[in-house]
């Protein structure tokens, strides 16, 4: 069989490009986004959810450190405005959603203190829904964070209306 030099450069190009895919295909599927910590806020008294997110975890092969949570129904808001944590005018507030912003306050205050060598950090609540596979979707998505971001926030919210259960695809 006789092959034309058209013929031979396209069987070179399609090759190498099968090679070139390949490479970074497999390339791609053994890199994962570097989580260099997780951790979960959760309640002292919600035993059920961190049995549950501790489930859902290592399902997806990762590990956590708990963060002990605030809880809202035991602050005092008097004291917290006397200290200028919360402003006059917070009446309207609700005393569990105070208690996240603190958790995420005080969690953010000991991330401070963390060596510079621990650059990506989880932090997840422990009513999150982890999509499956999440660490190679995340992964997936990395790609298209901006070349320089300090925070990326993964997670939504539903605070009025019917609450949502389900797995995100």
């Amino acid at each position: 069989m006789k092959w034309s030099l058209t013929g031979m450069i396209i069987v070179i190009i399609v090759v190498t490009v099968i090679i070139v895919v390949g490479y970074q295909w497999y390339h791609f599927r053994n890199w994962q986004f570097p989580l260099d910590k997780i951790y979960v806020i959760n309640l002292d008294r919600s035993h059920t959810r961190l049995s549950t997110m501790r489930h859902r975890m290592k399902k997806e092969g990762l590990s956590f450190e708990r963060f002990p949570g605030v809880d809202g129904g035991k602050i005092n808001t008097s004291i917290l405005r006397e200290q200028n944590i919360l402003q006059k005018n917070t009446d309207w507030m609700m005393k569990g959603a105070i208690g996240i912003c603190l958790s995420h306050y005080q969690l953010w205050k000991k991330i401070e203190q963390l060596p510079m060598s621990v650059q990506h950090i989880l932090v997840l609540e422990d009513d999150v829904i982890l999509a499956n596979y999440f660490r190679y979707k995340l992964t997936y998505y990395s790609f298209f964070f901006p070349d320089k971001w300090d925070i990326i926030y993964l997670g939504a919210s539903n605070i009025y209306g019917k609450k949502k259960n389900f797995q995100i695809p």
